[in-house]
């Protein structure tokens, strides 16, 4: 994003974040890694399904809908 943000000098961009590394909860963060790649959950670092976030794709569904195309929020895999 740096050298898009660089080009176009009227964009702001709000995907780059670096907040301030004092103000992370270092101890919590460690104890929360700790127990999750302790070795007992062989699924931690798996990919699993994601259904994505209710309110977006229902409202995908209706301007799909508005524009004639039958979709839905239900798969078979």
């Amino acid at each position: 994003m740096g050298t898009v943000v660089a080009r176009d000098g009227d964009l702001v961009s709000f995907a780059p974040g670096y907040p301030d590394a004092s103000l992370f909860p270092w101890d919590a963060l460690r104890e929360i890694s700790d127990g999750l790649l302790d070795g007992h959950d062989e699924g931690a670092l798996q990919y699993g399904p994601t259904r994505g976030y209710a309110p977006l794709l229902e409202a995908a569904l209706h301007v799909l809908e508005s524009r004639g195309i039958q979709a839905s929020t239900n798969s078979s895999w």
